[in-house]
């Protein structure tokens, strides 16, 4: 698949990748014997197919790095840009910490159903062929990529499994009491900190904030003709097109004054009334909370995947070659 195909299929796709997985050597007596000529073929063998890296017995290959660096980059762990050498090696450095844990995950047999699988990936070709204006005009746009829908669809699969392996081999490490959430509440109450988060949806029509009055009003209704679009159930991105999006999750403090200031009186999955801001006129709506034991989560999370890694690396044999 061409480079440009990927960024493409990133972008349409929003936070799962379209990336090939790489071709590893499959018979494990060969690996020893691979690692041995690796510095030959480094300047043998073609771009696609050198092998820039070894983790215990298992190589990785340049290929697998840049597709690697893709999805990294569409889900925001590595900074958009160019794949230069350095966005090369940071994602080689990503890839190997994931290599170690998914080694020990294997050892669990840590797995995800099948049908989890099957309903993420065919949840992201929908979205993907919708955005491609239906069926057949997604297949030639993957066609002149040199690669089709069912092909697309196994790498879907894999990323999804690959990650949610991740999540749950760190998973198994972590135990959360309630007294320790009693804790942390209070530890951000002394501090100021909100202890919840929200997962926030917007429409915005921009407006320069110099427009007259008439202008604004009439903005407002065309959002209000848009949330009157929407049906139970379904995202604004649906119905608004580029109006449209996923925040973040957010803390109040990280919004603008009038957007936090409106969070407060929102209920869960009922859009706000029309918010204006300097940048134009915002339509809110709270997809779900965080709750303080999700957010103690999510940093014990970070904490114990970092000590384990450390630890892994430590025991591991890792070789790393030119890029």
């Amino acid at each position: 698949m061409r480079p440009s195909l990927l960024s493409s299929l990133f972008v349409i796709a929003f936070v799962w990748a379209a990336a090939f997985c790489p071709v590893r050597a499959e018979q494990d007596g060969l690996k020893p014997a691979l690692r041995t000529f690796s510095a030959a073929q480094e300047t043998t063998a073609p771009l696609a197919d050198r092998v820039v890296a070894w983790v215990d017995e298992d190589a990785v290959t340049l290929s697998e790095l840049q597709e690697a660096l893709a999805h990294y980059q569409s889900q925001g762990d590595i900074a958009p840009g160019k794949a230069d050498e350095a966005k090369l090696r940071e994602a080689r450095e990503r890839w190997i910490d994931e290599a170690l844990i998914l080694a020990q995950a294997r050892q669990k047999h840590i797995e995800v159903p099948t049908e989890s699988l099957d309903n993420r990936a065919e949840g992201v070709l929908a979205r993907m062929e919708k955005s491609h204006g239906g069926a057949e005009a997604f297949n030639r746009f993957l066609a002149r990529g040199g690669t089709d829908r069912r092909a697309l669809r196994a790498q879907l699969r894999e990323w999804t499994r690959r990650e949610w392996i991740l999540a749950q081999a760190v998973n198994e490490r972590i135990a959360i009491t309630d007294e320790e959430v009693k804790r942390f509440v209070e530890e951000r109450t002394r501090k100021g900190l909100p202890a919840l988060r929200y997962h926030l949806s917007h429409l915005f029509f921009p407006i320069g904030k110099d427009a007259p009055e008439e202008r604004w009003k009439d903005v407002e209704e065309r959002g209000r003709g848009v949330l009157a679009a929407v049906s139970p159930g379904h995202a604004f991105s649906e119905v608004a097109g580029a109006f449209a999006g996923f925040l973040g999750i957010l803390e109040p403090r990280e919004l603008q004054p009038e957007l936090a200031a409106a969070l407060e009186k929102l209920e869960i999955g009922t859009p706000s009334g029309p918010i204006r801001t300097e940048r134009g006129v915002h339509f809110l709506l709270i997809e779900r909370k965080t709750t303080p034991r999700e957010i103690l989560y999510t940093i014990r999370f970070e904490e114990e995947r970092a000590k384990w890694i450390k630890e892994l690396r430590r025991k591991a044999t890792i070789q790393q070659n030119r890029l």
